[in-house]
């Protein structure tokens, strides 16, 4: 997303909007590794800025979650038996 970002926004007149919008690498990769280091966290749940957070409802959607696991298993070529829903 930041080299995105730099490429959209590259003037200084925009950079107030590229700080605001856009993360630096290490500032994208702090939940992640919050998420990995913190020996009392729960695995399985969804994180935002260092706090759990509800995932949207697309995200929650079984139906949707399905659709995109065979759109992904055909895109690689799996078969039907190999791509079974788990």
């Amino acid at each position: 997303m930041y080299a995105l970002c730099v490429a959209v926004w590259p003037r200084a007149g925009v950079a107030h909007v590229r700080q605001t919008l856009c993360w630096q690498p290490a500032q994208g990769a702090v939940t992640v590794l919050h998420a990995a280091t913190e020996r009392k966290l729960r695995g399985g749940r969804y994180w935002h800025d260092c706090r759990e957070a509800r995932p949207s409802a697309q995200a929650r959607d079984a139906r949707l979650a399905a659709a995109l696991w065979e759109a992904s298993a055909a895109a690689v070529g799996l078969s039907a038996a190999e791509a079974a829903w788990p």
